[in-house]
């Protein structure tokens, strides 16, 4: 096992030579990792954790932080500070793509990023490479909100959606009433079919506003969502007490 860790640099006090009693005393299931003393970030960059958990790197030195933070976040920028770039070998290419394929990415820098992938890959990899780079912003961007909300289960990219949810369904012991879908396309239909309260925004498909049961008056990515959680609340009798949770306001 430890030929095969992922190294970002030599660091002395390094947990790479006990990374397997480590991960052997990882719990089955958590939807946290704290990597407490992150150091090397040996920890971060060789635990494989379940879907929808929370990672976290902390570290008192800045100089480590600020170095896996651009590593995470900065790519184009560290590369290019490290005289990496431009790169001339299909294969330097092929191995930066699969790295901005697997990894998380913030809108924070992102316009600075698209820039310099323009000045230093020519087309089309240069199109390509900044078609990675926004995806990735707009995943880190839901993950964010998720954990604003403390939604702890987040699963993107579910190609097939039914499959998917009747596994997760099962996995947790939920039934066909226990379940809301909110959905605006052909694709959902499977799924809402297996939810016993289906939602969608209000510019979905026809197809998908005549199987559900509410119609949310927001259009989809403003709010619709919302708008279906609300409904529910107020259909439950819940909506003042989760106000008053969320907010701390009387209604």
């Amino acid at each position: 096992m430890r030929d095969s860790l992922v190294k970002l640099m030599p660091w002395m006090g390094g947990k790479g030579q006990l990374m397997w009693a480590i991960q052997m005393l990882l719990p089955i299931h958590y939807r946290t990792l704290v990597d407490v003393f992150g150091g090397s970030g040996i920890i971060t960059l060789n635990t494989a954790v379940p879907k929808g958990c929370l990672q976290i790197y902390n570290d008192l030195n800045h100089d480590l932080y600020n170095l896996l933070f651009c590593v995470k976040h900065r790519p184009m920028a560290l590369t290019k500070e490290l005289s990496f770039l431009p790169i001339n070998a299909r294969d330097e290419f092929d191995v930066l793509r699969r790295q901005l394929q697997g990894e998380d990415f913030t809108q924070l820098y992102l316009d600075e990023e698209l820039q310099l992938a323009e000045q230093m890959f020519p087309p089309p990899e240069a199109e390509e490479v900044k078609r990675l780079l926004q995806s990735r912003a707009e995943l880190s961007d839901v993950r964010r909100r998720a954990a604003d909300l403390k939604i702890t289960d987040i699963y993107q990219n579910v190609g097939k959606k039914a499959a998917f949810l009747r596994d997760f369904m099962a996995g947790n012991g939920f039934a066909r009433d226990d379940v809301a879908y909110c959905g605006d396309d052909l694709n959902d239909l499977a799924a809402m079919a297996l939810c016993g309260f289906v939602a969608c925004p209000a510019d979905a498909a026809p197809e998908v506003r005549a199987r559900a049961d509410y119609i949310c008056p927001q259009r989809g990515g403003e709010g619709a969502v919302r708008g279906a959680v609300e409904k529910i609340l107020r259909g439950d009798g819940r909506w003042n007490d989760a106000v008053k949770k969320a907010f701390q306001v009387e209604l």
